[in-house]
């Protein structure tokens, strides 16, 4: 189910699972970039989502400060919320890989491991380990 789509990002709803997938369809300006992030977890808070993956295989590159403030902005809107997993998704360049294992340790040290957390350079990848191994269906 398509819950939220413009020319920057995407949001979408899967199944009875409660997975929400997220993705970068364009590079969004840093105002912009907080604005969608927003939008995403009021969703996931309001939809009770379980799994959430982050897609940004596009290859949008976040400074410090967005990946600092991503961090601590999910952290604390969806602990507690019912989410489990977070994947995260980005080109297997070392540099964006890079900065996914930054956003997850930070994330991992605010939430004290009680919402996991991953990093890979596929989606298929990423869908598996969502629901331990039970690839989602594409819709």
């Amino acid at each position: 189910m398509n819950l939220y789509t413009n020319e920057y990002y995407s949001i979408t709803l899967k199944g009875e699972e409660k997975v929400m997938v997220t993705k970068w369809l364009a590079y969004p300006s840093t105002d912009d970039f907080r604005e969608y992030t927003n939008i995403a977890i009021e969703l996931a808070t309001q939809y009770q989502v379980k799994y959430w993956l982050c897609d940004n295989t596009k290859g949008i590159m976040l400074t410090l400060d967005q990946q600092r403030w991503k961090a601590e902005r999910l952290a604390k809107s969806m602990l507690g919320s019912g989410l489990q997993r977070i994947a995260l998704v980005a080109p297997r360049e070392a540099l964006y890989q890079i900065v996914l294992y930054q956003i997850a340790e930070k994330f991992t040290t605010l939430v004290e491991d009680k919402i996991a957390i991953e990093a890979f350079s596929k989606a298929e990848l990423a869908n598996e380990w969502l629901l331990d191994g039970e690839l989602l269906h594409h819709s």
